[in-house]
């Protein structure tokens, strides 16, 4: 998993608790993680280290797991907007931004990072106003994927619906629809 991931934890983790708690987290998860907390954004570390910062995290303060995958999102929108402004002027609406993640942004990630395997996301079903989307990933976050959908409709200012249809048990797919309420 690409290190931006983690930078913008940790960093969320810092801005919104503060370092001694971001101190903390690190402190009780490194003997689980495989940097003891040292992470850069082009490294690629395995995906269960963010899994453990978030348990530790969670272990630390008062907020649910909802909550703390919104803000995170919502980062991570923000970065991947600072560090790729084109891809997302591209797109005057939220339809067609996701539309293109797939092949325009995963394919780039893909082109750029050999060794990256970002999830699939497939359409499934589409029209004016409603868009059905498929996440498959190895890993077991598909539980984000309705954040960073949410962080997205909230970027280009989108009045809309997410209802999750399933998720399998291993938390590696999941198909959303999303629905415009205006």
């Amino acid at each position: 998993m690409k290190g931006i991931l983690f930078t913008e934890f940790l960093e969320l983790i810092e801005n919104e608790y503060g370092v001694e708690l971001l101190d903390t987290v690190i402190t009780e998860a490194s003997p689980k993680l495989s940097t003891d907390g040292a992470y850069t954004s082009v490294g690629t570390y395995p995906h269960s280290e963010l899994l453990v910062l978030l348990e530790v995290l969670l272990g630390q303060v008062d907020s649910d797991l909802g909550a703390l995958l919104g803000a995170y999102a919502n980062r991570l929108m923000a970065a991947f907007e600072s560090s790729y402004p084109d891809f997302f002027v591209a797109h005057k609406e939220l339809f067609s931004f996701l539309l293109s993640v797939e092949n325009q942004m995963h394919a780039g990630v893909r082109k750029l990072y050999p060794d990256a395997t970002p999830p699939v996301l497939d359409v499934v079903e589409k029209s004016s106003e409603l868009l059905s989307l498929s996440y498959n990933s190895h890993r077991p976050l598909a539980v984000v994927v309705e954040h960073l959908v949410r962080a997205a409709a909230l970027r280009y200012e989108a009045d809309i619906e997410i209802a999750v249809v399933q998720v399998n048990e291993e938390g590696t797919e999941t198909k959303l629809e999303i629905r415009k309420l205006s």
